[in-house]
């Protein structure tokens, strides 16, 4: 059975110690600019991992592309941050005086004494601030990342699609992202009006590895830091492993296994199974990176759904059908913030079953409805069964037993 179904398995110590013996390494965008973001000792220690696995590894001409279009960008971002933060402490101290403003003839509070506190800190800190920016390198024109990665991958550089490849690679991605096959389609709604080469970029890093390694025959450790669920499949809010159609997919196109890690679970496992001298302190930077990059990413998708969901026109079901549906059907209820959207979903289509009788539900419906009954820690039993019992009310076609709900 694990012959036939491999890709719903971890992957054997001995098998994965094999394929570090062999492989050859791919490193997405991602990974590429993230070096931007971390501290110099994380930055230069990631360096020397690299620098020892050099000749068994490969950049994909997209990635590469990428890498140079959005490096300015990433640079960018990291200088503003200075800005950024002089100017929310300046925001922060007006709005510190304006209420102390409302105490002035507080007889015991010393307003003017506090006031003057606050104004000393916050001088200082814009102070050591601006002194972090004058000495932040200046990588638009001395860019040692990119020196670095420019001598890591002369040379192994993958070859770049024609237009007839490209237009291929598009008219299939356009049908893979109608049908949510990974990777890439969840880029879709973000990059939709973007180049084609932009809306499909995952897609065609993932083709030129696969073409790659069907050259090659070896097999391939691919390091990305997508965070997205067209990469990785995750279940009750956690990551489980890369999504098994992708590796069926490489495994028969390229009768080669491949082993897909984030930075961080690349350098623990460099760190074990090459004895890379990498301390636990750089781990963890680059891993509290990547979360604080899935709160950003969750935190994008709430605001979205909140949207959605105060969105009442004609296309407000259609937009819920695509958006909610897949949220909910996750069973992601341990996001205390998302159990609000959820909640607010679900009472929206509790008013539509009490207004209307007759309304349509799909299976799918039915099935988000119960599993928040079902699933959710954020609501009290009297109100689980207050939901379940206007359900029994008013619908006489929900099934107790298909959707298993505890009583």
């Amino acid at each position: 059975m694990k012959d036939i179904f491999f890709e719903y398995y971890k992957t054997e110590d001995d098998e994965i110690k094999s394929i570090w013996e062999n492989c050859i390494f791919s490193f997405d965008t991602n990974v590429l600019l993230n070096l931007y973001r971390y501290t110099e000792v994380t930055r230069d220690k990631f360096f020397e991992v690299l620098e020892n696995l050099k000749e068994n590894s490969i950049l994909t001409h997209q990635a590469g592309s990428e890498y140079h279009k959005n490096r300015l960008v990433t640079i960018n971002s990291q200088q503003k941050a200075y800005d950024n933060l002089t100017g929310f402490f300046s925001k922060k101290c007006n709005e510190i005086e304006s209420e102390l403003n409302n105490y002035k003839k507080h007889s015991y509070l010393q307003t003017a004494r506090i006031s003057k506190k606050i104004n000393k800190t916050f001088k200082k800190l814009r102070k050591d601030i601006n002194e972090l920016k004058e000495n932040h390198p200046d990588l638009i024109n001395d860019d040692e990342i990119k020196d670095f990665l420019t001598n890591l991958f002369q040379g192994r550089i993958t070859s770049e699609y024609d237009n007839e490849r490209l237009n291929q690679i598009y008219k299939e991605g356009k049908d893979r992202y109608e049908k949510e096959i990974p990777p890439g389609y969840k880029d879709f709604k973000q990059k939709k009006g973007n180049d084609d080469s932009s809306l499909y970029g995952d897609l065609i890093i993932w083709k030129q590895i696969i073409d790659y390694t069907k050259e090659a025959k070896k097999p391939i450790i691919f390091v990305t830091d997508d965070l997205k669920e067209d990469w990785w499949y995750k279940f009750n809010g956690k990551t489980i492993s890369p999504r098994p159609e992708l590796l069926k997919e490489f495994s028969n196109e390229t009768g080669q296994k491949i082993l897909i890690y984030n930075a961080d679970s690349f350098l623990s496992y460099a760190k074990e199974q090459m004895g890379a001298d990498i301390d636990d302190t750089i781990l963890d930077e680059i891993k509290t990176l990547r979360l604080k990059d899935e709160k950003f990413l969750y935190s994008e998708n709430l605001k979205n759904i909140h949207k959605l969901i105060t969105h009442h026109d004609n296309a407000f079901q259609n937009k819920i059908n695509k958006e909610i549906y897949f949220q909910i059907s996750k069973n992601d209820f341990e996001n205390a913030e998302y159990n609000d959207v959820y909640k607010t979903f679900i009472n929206s289509y509790l008013n539509k079953i009490i207004s209307d009788k007759n309304a349509d539900f799909t299976d799918r419906e039915k099935k988000a409805i119960y599993n928040y009954l079902l699933k959710s820690e954020h609501i009290s039993n009297k109100e689980r069964m207050m939901l379940y019992n206007l359900l029994k009310k008013y619908r006489d076609d929900f099934n107790d037993d298909e959707y298993e709900l505890v009583k």
